[in-house]
């Protein structure tokens, strides 16, 4: 009996089904996204691809922080997103984000004894270069918080000057108001545009009831008051007075 050539047959069988999984996974997936854009065109691929990385992008930033808080027992003043942005491989008031008050590194989401991750890349071509921004602001009853307080201000990433067709897409995958899909919000608070460095603001994202009411959960993408832009925002660390 041949069991050399049985158990080559058998790997032969074993990769082909293989191959028809992959083949028949990227197919679905293919369908699926081409479902989702009307099929339409290479723009509105890219939209969804894009929209894809950025969502990703932010969950894990937020994963990451979460065992940090968790397991870490970080507080959110001692949380630091600094990274030597000053090029002297070391950290230091002269870098972006730095927390006085984060002396602990284990705290740090962006070096190896903390939360070990890289500060986010902005995809290519969703904006005119600007980068990602960590920031806080207030968010009128998020999750019930309707408090005028520092206390109320959530740590946030913000994604400038999107196109409104990205805008949508991420409105549409984050499952916002059904209104927030075709039509971002208006924002009408005077928003907070500072490195967030352990210390918090009184500025808010929206006062008004478009934002209320589960209208959105972590993130939704919106129009600044007074500006033809659009910005994208997702809740980091959430917070209660």
């Amino acid at each position: 009996m041949n069991y050399f050539g049985n158990n080559k047959e058998q790997g032969n069988v074993l990769f082909l089904i293989l191959i028809a999984v992959v083949l028949f996974a990227a197919l679905s997936y293919a369908v699926t996204t081409s479902t989702r854009s009307g099929g339409g065109s290479d723009q509105d691929e890219r939209n969804e691809l894009n929209a894809s990385q950025i969502v990703q992008t932010v969950s894990q930033l937020k994963q990451a922080l979460l065992r940090l808080r968790v397991l870490s027992g970080c507080d959110d003043t001692q949380i630091s997103f600094a990274y030597d942005t000053s090029g002297d491989n070391s950290l230091s008031a002269a870098d972006d984000y730095y927390n006085g008050s984060a002396t602990d590194l284990d705290c740090h989401l962006f070096q190896p004894e903390g939360g070990n991750m890289s500060f986010p890349s902005v995809p290519s071509g969703v904006n005119q270069g600007e980068d990602w921004l960590i920031t806080n602001n207030r968010i009128y009853d998020y999750y019930g918080d309707k408090g005028f307080v520092q206390s109320s201000a959530d740590i946030m990433i913000i994604l400038p000057n999107i196109s409104l067709d990205l805008c949508r897409r991420l409105n549409r995958g984050l499952d916002t108001d059904a209104t927030f899909q075709s039509t971002p919000p208006i924002d009408d608070g005077t928003i907070n545009t500072d490195k967030f460095d352990g210390s918090y603001t009184f500025e808010a994202i929206d006062n008004t009831p478009e934002f209320v009411g589960g209208a959105f959960k972590d993130g939704i993408c919106f129009q600044p008051d007074g500006s033809s832009e659009y910005w994208f925002m997702y809740v980091l660390w959430e917070r209660q007075p």
